[in-house]
């Protein structure tokens, strides 16, 4: 594909509110539109291919450059990937529609019983610790080792500017005596489900044995709480080759999209 020089871009008059499709038109035409979102880093998700795939090419690599961009558009994703972007997460969206047909309960809830149970109180930084362990550098969803850079995504969690309104209800933390060793965060994500509505942004545990099922006993618990406020989803995004999602699917939640998340190449 040989791509053309940058074209001279504008944000269609119409757009407004962070959570509306934004469009980018060339020349009066129509190129692509998205959503603008804001992660660790500004993020173009959900691009959709509204012209030639050449020019939106070059458009996205001329528009989003330096910026993560999310697609489930595989011919859109691996040319931009042949034009220098990187792969950062290959994810399937998986949704859990409430009421869960079989009342849900994971086998491993019986285990909470041992620990609280308890609405989340404990810091960003005590979160981000226990995520750090959770996630070492040979774990398929690792991100970063560094505790502070974990504890700002967590503090936008929390907070709700990175993902939408933090559900404190259905969120929780699981102590052992005084220990954090699990965790659970739910946001509403702006969007309709499956890309928005209830979301898991966060959860995970105690990487020791004598913690397996917490994360499972706690997506029972956010599952059965979203619905008894009267929610009819609960989704979530797995990495391609977690195993977890075995997991997942014993819980009621189903493979609904499957996209990529890569980073475009500085100007």
């Amino acid at each position: 594909m040989t791509l053309r020089p940058p074209a001279v871009l504008r944000y269609d008059a119409r757009v407004s509110g962070p959570a509306e499709r934004r469009r980018i038109v060339v020349d009066g035409v129509a190129v692509l539109d998205y959503v603008e979102a804001v992660q660790a880093r500004p993020v173009a998700e959900d691009v959709r291919a509204l012209g030639p795939l050449d020019q939106v090419v070059q458009v996205v690599l001329d528009r989003f450059a330096g910026r993560w961009l999310t697609s489930e558009n595989d011919e859109l994703t691996d040319a931009l990937l042949r034009n220098g972007a990187s792969i950062v997460r290959h994810a399937h969206v998986h949704t859990c529609a409430l009421p869960r047909r079989d009342g849900g309960h994971s086998p491993a809830a019986t285990d909470v019983a041992r620990f609280r149970v308890e609405p989340i109180d404990r810091s960003p930084e005590d979160l981000a610790e226990l995520s750090v362990l959770a996630y070492p550098p040979t774990h398929v969803d690792f991100e970063t080792d560094l505790p502070d850079v974990a504890a700002v995504e967590i503090r936008g969690l929390l907070d709700g500017t990175l993902l939408g309104p933090f559900l404190d209800t259905a969120s929780a933390q699981v102590l052992d005596h005084d220990r954090l060793v699990a965790a659970c965060i739910i946001n509403r994500m702006p969007r309709n489900p499956p890309w928005g509505g209830p979301w898991v942004s966060e959860v995970f545990r105690d990487p020791d044995s004598a913690y397996r099922g917490l994360g499972a006993a706690l997506l029972d618990r956010a599952a059965t709480a979203l619905e008894a406020a009267g929610e009819s989803t609960l989704s979530l995004a797995v990495t391609d080759g977690n195993p977890a999602v075995g997991v997942y699917e014993t819980l009621g939640f189903e493979r609904v999209a499957t996209s990529r998340k890569i980073l475009i190449p500085p100007d």
